[in-house]
Formats: structure tokens, C-alpha cells, sequence
């Protein structure tokens, strides 16, 4: 069975964030500080970081519709195949 939708998954992309945060302060806080070819290795790091694309891991499965019994229904499931981040969401209503 195949995915409805793959996107970026909000777990992963907070944690990437959170990494670079860190990350770009201390290549900057390290310039002059260590060797030339330490703060490259630092610097390109971060570079790599910036210019890598946010992969689509976060796969999504939904189901609008109405059954045969008269009840209109929205069924949303989501899980990430890198961190296992997981949301779902059921909502049904009787139509009169």
C-alpha cells in the first residue's frame, strides 16, 4: 500500500534546527581560537548543514468520505521513518 503524501516530518526538522543553533555559534566562537584546519572542519560542518535539503521522511495516509450508513469521516495517521515521530486523528459525524 502506498503513502498519500510524504513531507518533512516536524520532529526531525526541530532537531536539525536545534543542531545548527548550536553548532554555527561555536565555529564562530572557535575562529582564532584553534588550528586553521579544525575551524574549516567546523565552518564546512555547518555549511553542509545549512545546504543540505530536509528530507521527506514523514509519511501520511488520510480518508475523507462518507460510508454507507450515513456518517461523514476524516481518518489521519502520519509516522516518521526516521524518529518514529507518530500522529493520528479519527473524527466521525452522523449526517441527518
Amino acid at each position: 500500500m502506498s503513502a498519500d503524501n510524504w513531507t518533512i516530518c516536524p520532529k526531525c526538522k526541530s532537531k536539525k534546527e536545534d543542531i545548527e543553533k548550536k553548532t554555527r555559534p561555536e565555529a564562530e566562537r572557535s575562529y582564532g581560537k584553534v588550528t586553521p584546519d579544525k575551524f574549516l572542519t567546523l565552518i564546512n560542518a555547518v555549511l553542509n548543514k545549512e545546504n543540505k535539503k530536509q528530507e521527506e521522511t514523514l509519511r501520511e495516509d488520510y480518508k475523507i468520505g462518507m460510508d454507507g450508513y450515513g456518517s461523514f469521516s476524516i481518518n489521519y495517521r502520519a509516522g516518521c521513518v526516521e524518529c518514529g515521530f507518530k500522529y493520528s486523528y479519527d473524527y466521525t459525524v452522523p449526517i441527518p
